[in-house]
């Protein structure tokens, strides 16, 4: 066999291989054919990519599950939320893959959307908000967490800090509602 591999010019091992796998093919020898060794390839591709779109989907769930957004076919689910979502896990499973499972899942984001929404720079709501998230949880501390939206209100207008109380119940985007140390949402704390 080794005359044979250097005639060929391949290595004598790749040869016995070739040989042993033909033999295998002919029913010769025993072992996994070429093609059962191919099905069986992509059925553990198969298994691997439903495996990752399950886990797409649990992980999905769980996250809009805590934002109280639901992501199916009747409820418009934001494009920051999802932005989020793929943010905190493209690392694991990558933009194209979530995206694909997300649309299956009838939530429709493209990978350019996503690209698109952080290439965008942020609005100046959004600024502003990040501004004051210091000033109301610190105006929220210096109270013992106890005063509600309208108080925190009052709070910052005394001190030159010129904020809505609509902004204030809106609280940090990141965390949900603004909430008092009773876990009351603030809006529903002043009443």
């Amino acid at each position: 066999m080794p005359r044979v591999a250097d005639q060929l010019g391949v290595h004598p091992e790749a040869l016995r291989n070739w040989v042993r796998q033909a033999e295998i093919d002919g029913g010769v020898r025993p072992g996994p054919t070429t093609d059962d060794a191919q099905r069986l390839a992509e059925l553990e591709r198969e298994v691997r990519e439903l495996r990752r779109a399950n886990e797409i989907l649990k992980t999905s769930a769980a996250f809009f599950r805590g934002r109280g957004t639901r992501p199916q076919d009747q409820v418009e689910v934001p494009t920051a939320v999802l932005v989020d979502y793929i943010d905190q896990h493209r690392g694991r499973f990558g933009v194209e893959p979530i995206c694909a499972v997300l649309k299956d899942a009838g939530v429709q984001i493209a990978p350019s959307t996503y690209y698109a929404a952080k290439a965008k720079p942020p609005s100046a709501r959004a600024v502003r908000d990040a501004e004051l998230v210091v000033d109301i949880q610190a105006a929220h501390k210096v109270n013992l967490g106890v005063y509600g939206a309208r108080k925190i209100h009052a709070e910052l207008n005394r001190k030159g800090v010129k904020v809505a109380r609509c902004t204030i119940k809106r609280g940090d985007p990141r965390r949900g509602p603004a909430r008092n140390s009773a876990g009351e949402d603030w809006q529903d704390h002043d009443r």
